[in-house]
């Protein structure tokens, strides 16, 4: 796991005494098998669209009530969980250089990074496929545009989703959601992103400001774990 270039967003204006970490879900894996696709089943429409293509998906239990919800696209379990804050970001942030599994029984740190990383706010749905190509790399706007074409079954669809082998282009309509995860990991964990990222994210902020549907998920979310975004 290699160093990231930081900068701090908020440690000029919030002192760390008065960064509270979420403590309502104790780990990566309760937030995944037990609580955050619960708020998925049943939905329609723009609350059920994975965060970089925009294809809809649709979330049930599982026949074993164990309240692991299955992730399917056409009948395909396909969609992954995306972290907008990276969870090697995270373990760099927490002075962390281990494998994340070790991260998470680190005795100094563990706890911290257990409930960061299990933090619900950072936490969308995606495609697999993308997920994996995005990796822990950075966004930002690239010039050009070349979006990806994504086959399921026998469906192919137009994404645009950028990925120059640097840096990440998320499509517009979801870049505020993006950049207010990460503004949120920040300011309630203390936490930094790589350099040059900053800008992007304020104008992200400003030009895709929060819909409905997002401050729907934000207030369930708020309901589970105690820490609003």
């Amino acid at each position: 796991m290699g160093a990231l270039k930081v900068i701090p967003l908020v440690a000029a204006l919030i002192s760390p005494s008065v960064w509270a970490d979420q403590e309502g879900i104790r780990n990566y894996k309760k937030a995944l098998d037990e609580v955050f696709w619960g708020f998925y089943v049943g939905k329609k429409g723009d609350e059920t669209r994975e965060i970089y293509c925009g294809i809809a998906f649709k979330a049930v239990p599982r026949d074993d009530g164990r309240g692991f919800m299955a992730k399917r696209v056409m009948n395909l379990e396909i969609i992954s969980i995306e972290h907008a804050f990276p969870a090697e970001w995270i373990a760099n942030n927490l002075g962390c250089t281990k494998k994340r599994e070790e991260c998470r029984t680190d005795p100094d740190i563990g706890e911290r990074f257990n409930h960061a990383e299990g933090d619900m706010h950072n936490m969308w749905p995606a495609l697999q496929k993308l997920n994996a190509s995005r990796g822990i790399l950075p966004f930002a706007e690239i010039k050009g545009e070349e979006p990806r074409e994504i086959q399921i079954g026998a469906k192919v669809f137009k994404c645009d989703f950028e990925n120059n082998g640097k840096w990440v282009e998320p499509r517009p309509n979801v870049r505020g959601n993006l950049a207010r995860s990460i503004f949120y990991m920040c300011s309630e964990y203390g936490f930094a992103v790589p350099k040059g990222m900053m800008p992007f994210l304020r104008s992200w902020n400003r030009e895709d400001p929060p819909t409905p549907a997002e401050r729907r998920r934000a207030e369930w979310i708020a309901e589970q774990q105690g820490t609003r975004n």
